[in-house]
């Protein structure tokens, strides 16, 4: 019989991942509302001029690719496939 002991996450650095994921999300709604509008650019490092529309549309884009991901580890822990 193989047994597996899975490590417990420190409650404390776990409500602190949860702090500073809040902080970016207030962060990214206040600055998103504040835009004068979607076109505006920045400079991306590696892309150079980038609109707010562009990565609002690749933010939503990568969000969906990942809930995909995680449906399959869901899938993996609770067993339920296609819900």
């Amino acid at each position: 019989m193989v047994t597996s002991t899975a490590p417990v996450p420190d409650p404390e650095v776990v409500a602190e991942a949860w702090d500073a994921w809040r902080a970016e999300v207030e962060f990214a709604t206040r600055f998103v509302a504040e835009a004068p509008t979607p076109d505006i650019t920045g400079i991306d490092t590696w892309h150079g001029p980038t609109s707010l529309r562009e990565v609002l549309v690749g933010s939503i884009h990568e969000y969906a690719r990942h809930l995909g991901h995680a449906d399959l580890l869901r899938e993996r822990i609770d067993g339920r496939i296609g819900q």
